[in-house]
């Protein structure tokens, strides 16, 4: 067997290897540890075996050798979830675009058997081609997580290939016919069809990274709740879904479609006994259980079934209405660098530590000076607290909307805490607290982020807990009389004494419910003592 320079396998003709004992051998010297060359390799090798004519059982026998090497790197991602450092997010971006292109390769090679298997049927009479129709939805699944996962917009046409996919097998009437997978599940075409419409109606966009490969996971223990059926008018908007099966489109919820345009290729998914079993599992969350069937996370699982019972049910209604902005905001991102900025550049920790005691001969410990530390904390970050001007899209009093038109010089992530400085003035700078909600990026290049605003009485401050010693950075935020903190993930327990420490004071007061618990820090309403 021949190869090119890059290291593909080649025919003595010249094509590439087709003949599977052969293409097993290559495959088994990949370098795995080589995540870029791998499937760099593995696409240049799927997209020169997709030009070649070959019959159907070969192509099967090639598709199956090929998926190997991705569920290898697939499931590497799944287990992760959305378990990630920063480091380990930005690890796994870099791969995303390879992981897509690979899925959409084999979901054409699926196409290819389909289209191979139907042109024969008519001579030789061969069985529906159940398996490659499966796979390919599997596939054209997998491609739109990976888009989701890199928050931009599907690529054209998956949703269209998607939907076209479904449509075959019900012309065929496959939708419910067993399929054996790996480990001995069981599963259908309609159910794999269904689980990847639910996924994208939880609106990826909002969902922190990884995120989506929870609740994906989490609808094939709860998707008999689910039904798609034929579309029909004067329904119940709430927890109903229109299916477009010409369209290159996502559902779309029921009370946002027109019924003067509803056609035949129009289905309508029932999510309303998903809805109620989501909303009851939010409701023992809670109360302080763990349902059974809930394979979420412990860190997102009340986030995710927060946002499900959101998705699932009625659109949510703006409650502050949007209009345009222009303009420029300066921003940081993250819990320590936001306490700093808001402080006035200087670290309010380090200006409430006590000075070292003097040493044994009475003169002062040789090191810098507190005032000069304090002064040099925001130089000595570097960029790591350094802002970054984005520019406004649109605000409401609730929130507002922001874009780049560069990737940032540091990740941002659904969930993340900004503080952002809305003007100058006299007294220096206005500073706010927002919350990443969503995030999109298109063209790998253009931001946007969409920001809900914390209270305009936001104050960074010193937590000082009673059982311990050290201090934490933390917010204290005053909205409509009620007092919350916000701190550091872990830090702080409902029912939890503690101590607020400024300049100019400490305040004593014990935490009550939490509000919100998020990827780096939680809110707790709280009540002076």
């Amino acid at each position: 067997m021949a190869s090119t320079e890059d290291g593909l396998p080649l025919r003595r003709d010249g094509l590439i290897e087709s003949r599977p004992m052969h293409v097993e051998e290559w495959l088994e010297t990949l370098p795995f540890a080589d995540f870029e060359h791998t499937t760099q390799l593995l696409h240049a090798a799927l997209t020169a075996t997709n030009q070649l004519t070959l019959k159907p059982a070969t192509r099967e026998a090639l598709l199956g050798l090929y998926d190997q090497p991705y569920q290898y790197y697939l499931q590497s991602q799944i287990r992760t979830g959305a378990q990630h450092t920063l480091s380990s997010m930005e690890n796994m971006q870099r791969q995303l675009h390879s992981m897509q292109q690979l899925a959409a390769d084999l979901a054409l090679m699926s196409q290819h058997i389909i289209n191979d298997t139907q042109e024969r049927k008519s001579v030789w009479g061969s069985k529906p081609p159940l398996r490659a129709t499966q796979q390919g939805i599997d596939y054209l699944s997998q491609a739109l997580i990976f888009s989701y996962l890199q928050y931009a917009p599907p690529p054209a046409g998956v949703w269209q290939q998607l939907h076209g996919l479904y449509r075959f097998a019900e012309s065929l009437e496959l939708l419910h016919n067993g399929i054996k997978l790996a480990g001995g599940r069981t599963t259908t075409i309609a159910h794999s069809y269904c689980s990847m419409l639910l996924t994208a109606v939880v609106d990826p966009p909002h969902l922190p990274f990884g995120g989506i490969w929870e609740v994906h996971d989490q609808l094939a223990s709860w998707l008999e709740r689910a039904e798609l059926q034929p579309y029909r008018d004067g329904q119940n908007a709430g927890g109903l879904f229109v299916v477009d099966l010409d369209g290159d489109l996502p559902p779309r919820p029921y009370n946002r479609f027109d019924p003067s345009e509803a056609h035949a290729g129009h289905r309508l998914l029932d999510a309303r006994a998903l809805y109620l079993n989501a909303q009851q599992a939010r409701e023992r969350l809670r109360q302080g259980e763990t349902p059974a069937d809930l394979k979420l996370s412990d860190s997102y699982r009340q986030l995710l079934v927060e946002q499900m019972v959101r998705a699932w049910n009625l659109p949510p209604k703006r409650r502050f209405p949007r209009s345009p902005a222009n303009g420029k905001l300066a921003l940081t991102c993250g819990l320590q660098a936001t306490h700093i900025h808001m402080n006035g550049g200087s670290d309010l920790l380090r200006q409430l530590r006590k000075p070292e005691p003097a040493g044994a001969d009475g003169l002062d410990v040789e090191g810098e000076s507190e005032d000069h530390a304090v002064r040099d904390d925001l130089h000595r970050s570097g960029n790591y607290f350094a802002l970054e001007t984005w520019d406004l899209i649109n605000k409401s009093a609730g929130g507002c909307a922001l874009e780049h038109q560069q990737r940032p010089a540091y990740s941002v992530r659904v969930g993340d805490l900004l503080g952002l400085r809305l003007t100058e003035t006299d007294a220096g700078a206005y500073w706010r607290l927002g919350i990443i909600r969503w995030l999109r990026i298109e063209a790998a290049t253009t931001y946007r982020i969409g920001v809900q605003l914390l209270g305009t009485d936001c104050q960074p401050v010193a937590l000082r807990f009673r059982n311990r010693r050290e201090l934490q950075h933390g917010f204290r935020i005053r909205t409509n009389d009620e007092l919350s903190l916000l701190a550091g993930r872990g830090q702080l327990t409902a029912n939890q004494a503690l101590d607020i420490e400024t300049i100019d004071g400490r305040q004593s007061v014990h935490t009550r419910q939490r509000i919100e618990e998020l990827a780096a820090f939680e809110q707790f309403t709280a009540q002076p003592d």
